[in-house]
C-alpha cells in the first residue's frame, strides 16, 4: 500500500471514530422519547438519513479543507507526489475550487445516492419502524460507514490542486 492510500485510510478510520460518537449521541438526542421511530414521518428513519448522508458529507468538506491545507504547509502532501497525478485526470477535476460548493456538490451527491438506497432497502425488507435502541444503532453504523466512503473522496478533491507532475 502506498504512501497515500495509507494516508486516507488513516484518515478515513478517524472520521469513523468520530461520526460513530457524535452519531450515536445525536440519534439518542433525536429518539429518546419515542418507544418507536417510524420509517416515515419527523422524526422518521427516513428523514433522519437523508439530513445524515447530506450533513456528514457536507460538514466534512468543510472540515478537511483547511486540513489538507494544514498538510500541505506541513510538507505532507510533498512526500506523495507523483502518487496525486491520478487525481488530476479523474472525475474529481470536474469539482469546483471553492470548498463550500464542493461540500454542497457532495452532499447532494452523497444524499441522492445513499438515502434512496438506504430506505429502499428498509423498506423492501418490511421496516416501517424501529425501536428506540434500532434507531440509534442503525443512524450510528450508517454514519460511520458513510464516513469511511465520504472522507477519501473528500481528502482526494481537496489535495488534487496539490498534485505535482
Amino acid at each position: 500500500m502506498n504512501e497515500f492510500k495509507k494516508f486516507l485510510l488513516v484518515q478515513a478510520l478517524i472520521s469513523a471514530l468520530i461520526n460513530m460518537s457524535l452519531n450515536a449521541g445525536i440519534g439518542i438526542f433525536l429518539f429518546w422519547e419515542l418507544e418507536v421511530v417510524p420509517l416515515w414521518g419527523n422524526p422518521g428513519i427516513a428523514l433522519d438519513t437523508l439530513a445524515t448522508a447530506f450533513l456528514l458529507s457536507w460538514l466534512t468538506v468543510l472540515f478537511v479543507a483547511p486540513f489538507a491545507h494544514m498538510e500541505m504547509k506541513k510538507g505532507t502532501v510533498e512526500k506523495f507526489g507523483k502518487e496525486l497525478r491520478f487525481l488530476r485526470g479523474s472525475w474529481l477535476k470536474y469539482m469546483p475550487r471553492g470548498f463550500f460548493l464542493q461540500s454542497m456538490i457532495i452532499g447532494v451527491v452523497t444524499a441522492a445516492i445513499f438515502t434512496p438506497v438506504m430506505v429502499g432497502a428498509l423498506s423492501v425488507l418490511g421496516v416501517d419502524g424501529m425501536s428506540f435502541r434500532s434507531s440509534v444503532i442503525y443512524k450510528t453504523v450508517f454514519a460511520t460507514l458513510l464516513a469511511l466512503v465520504v472522507n477519501p473522496v473528500t481528502w482526494m478533491s481537496a489535495l488534487k490542486q496539490y498534485a505535482v507532475d
